[in-house]
């Protein structure tokens, strides 16, 4: 019989780590790197949560963040 454990962690919401954000926007036209989003992240205040080791953030907040980045460039 398998027992039912608890995640302490459970990923809720567009949360994702900052590597697998960079991954998705490796997928556009505007790539970003990981120490740039990073920066973004820190400069715009966009809050971050630690589970364990990895860093996660709002995927909605990030691509306003390269929304914004995107036109400033053009």
């Amino acid at each position: 019989m398998a027992i039912a454990t608890v995640n302490p962690y459970a990923n809720t919401g567009d949360q994702m780590t900052v590597r697998e954000c960079v991954a998705l926007l490796a997928e556009t036209e505007r790539p970003v790197s990981e120490t740039t989003l990073k920066r973004w992240i820190k400069e715009s205040g966009i809050p971050t949560e630690r589970h364990g080791r990895p860093v996660y953030v709002s995927f909605s907040d990030v691509l306003v963040l390269h929304a914004e980045a995107v036109d400033r460039n053009n």
